[in-house]
């Protein structure tokens, strides 16, 4: 195990969602190779368990201070002050980008 990538068991929700936007993902990704969303590169079916193999994002030489799980939503996206990964809602600071990076983000976001 070399930490390069991360296994994630999906519900079928997720999978339906996940084949759904699965040709837009594929050419965001063409068009943005450098892009912070998370590389799927594996959708797995073992009996009644689908799972999907993801690159890790915290595979890096950087340090990290903070975890967030963002998913864009305000119902539950709390951890409620609690030590561990935060969530949208404990998202309460602004965050400083090399410009360069800022404006690839933007472009990908907008």
């Amino acid at each position: 195990h070399d930490g390069r990538y991360m296994v994630k068991t999906i519900s079928q929700f997720e999978k339906t969602t996940l084949i759904k936007i699965l040709p837009n993902y594929y050419e965001f990704l063409k068009k943005y190779h450098d892009s912070m969303v998370i590389k799927f590169c594996g959708f797995h079916e073992i009996d009644t368990k689908t799972f999907v193999v993801m690159v890790n994002v915290f595979d890096t030489d950087r340090e990290i201070h903070d975890i967030y799980d963002l998913k864009g939503s305000k119902v539950g996206r709390s951890n409620r002050g609690r030590s561990g990964v935060k969530k949208d809602l404990d998202l309460q600071r602004k965050i400083n980008l090399d410009p360069q990076i800022k404006q690839q983000f933007l472009d990908q976001i907008t």
